[in-house]
């Protein structure tokens, strides 16, 4: 099993500064919970590597995926809140035959194989990729087609930014057995996430960001969202 373990990262904007941040993540479903502006989708982008005056380390087992390290960078996925990781030019059949070339000529992965996960995934989240083109999608669709996208690779390490954000309640129950699924196959995800019920279901735990600061932490399960909202809001009183 891959752990993250996330060490002194730190982002200075010229309004905003996040952390010192450690994380220790061995196995399960981590929630990163707080308000707008707590520092939740600088964290992730930071363990991405994708915040270039980020300093710290995250090592996915031996590599540093800050650094970008190849095989850090096999091992993980990452799923944006936007359209980030979306061409809207594209259909979503297009985007995911060119995301598995890449794939495949980077890392050596199967084409039919992703393309096949791909497709069994948009099934249960009921998303048809057909030709219409990404950018005619609604919120909704194009969560879906972002998920996908990350979970196609079936990765050991997924971080992902409000993965329900624009969803129904249907394709939100699924998406949470898929992370379930994920988590039981051994993989690490760290999430960010406002849907408190959500987290009360999957997480096995919790770490709480307070302008860009880490203020609480659980390894508890929580029985509900307003059990896990009452625990949260206590460092925000």
């Amino acid at each position: 099993m891959t752990s993250v373990a996330v060490t002194g990262l730190g982002v200075d904007f010229a309004e905003f500064t996040l952390g010192p941040v450690d994380i220790q993540a061995d196995e399960g479903i981590v929630a990163v919970l707080g308000p707008n502006g707590s520092g939740k989708t600088t964290l992730l982008r930071a363990m991405n590597g994708l915040v270039p005056s980020a300093r710290g380390r995250v090592m996915v087992g031996r590599s540093d995926l800050m650094a970008r390290s190849r095989s850090a960078l096999r091992m993980c996925s990452y799923v944006p809140d936007g359209d980030e990781m979306l061409f809207p030019e594209l259909s979503v059949h297009e985007f995911w035959s060119f995301y598995s070339d890449i794939r495949h000529r980077s890392f050596g992965d199967d084409r039919v194989e992703l393309l096949t996960r791909a497709y069994d995934l948009a099934e249960r989240l009921s998303l048809d990729p057909g030709e219409v083109r990404m950018g005619e999608f609604s919120l909704g669709m194009r969560r879906k087609a972002q998920l996908i996208t990350g979970l196609m690779t079936d990765p050991e390490v997924l971080l992902v930014d409000e993965p329900q954000n624009g969803l129904d309640f249907v394709s939100s129950h699924e998406v949470r057995l898929v992370l379930g699924e994920a988590r039981d196959r051994g993989a690490v995800v760290l999430m960010s996430n406002h849907d408190l019920d959500s987290v009360a279901r999957v997480a096995d735990s919790i770490v709480v960001l307070r302008e860009g600061e880490v203020v609480g932490r659980s390894d508890a399960r929580f029985a509900s969202g307003d059990e896990c909202e009452a625990f949260v809001a206590g460092y925000f009183a």
